[in-house]
């Protein structure tokens, strides 16, 4: 019994986490271009969107029954020909940079499972041993698809929802700073 009482349970190694530079390490010249103009189309694409939204809202507002009916079908024409030029600009660049960062994902994952596969082959026949070989397949895609996942679609995912808030915010205290400060102090409590 004293013998359980000096074990020590086993804490598994944390595996060493990965910045977005050495992610990027195995990128070339053209390689870092892709990644640019996809960057800058993302975050293009997520400005545009609160744009968007800014045209609607001067759509519906055109509705108005005080004006006369041509003058307000002109309006409305006018808004709806910007409302289609605005729309056609995010299908543009959302095309643009989900192609982009998805070539991108696919390079840097491709990259990692050749490296990967040639680190293996490398070792001794020792470490085969210590090893089940049907695992190291299964391990490779698992890990592949979340470099794949992290380098791609999601991270600029991230730069695009954080520009379209921040032109959101832009917009908003533009037009009606009183509303949008309230509507700001109210905010936290939607998330509870």
């Amino acid at each position: 019994m004293e013998e359980n009482k000096n074990v020590q349970a086993v804490q598994p190694e944390k595996p060493k986490l990965c910045s977005y530079s050495e992610l990027f390490q195995f990128l070339h010249g053209s390689d870092r271009w892709l990644l640019l103009i996809g960057f800058i189309a993302g975050i293009a694409g997520g400005l545009s969107m609160p744009a968007f939204v800014f045209f609607f809202g001067k759509l519906t507002d055109s509705f108005s029954p005080e004006e006369g009916g041509a003058e307000t079908l002109n309006q409305i024409t006018r808004l709806s020909k910007i409302y289609l030029i605005i729309g056609a600009i995010i299908w543009v660049l959302s095309f643009i940079f989900f192609s982009f960062w998805g070539i991108i994902a696919e390079k840097v994952g491709y990259e990692f499972k050749y490296r990967y596969l040639r680190a293996i082959l490398q070792q001794e026949a020792a470490w085969y041993d210590e090893k089940d070989p049907l695992e190291l397949p299964t391990k490779i895609s698992n890990e592949c698809a979340k470099i794949q996942a992290a380098s791609g679609e999601k991270l600029i995912m991230i730069f695009n929802s954080m520009s379209q808030s921040l032109g959101g915010f832009v917009i908003a205290f533009t037009i009606g700073w009183k509303y949008s400060f309230a509507a700001l102090g109210i905010f936290p409590l939607l998330g509870c």
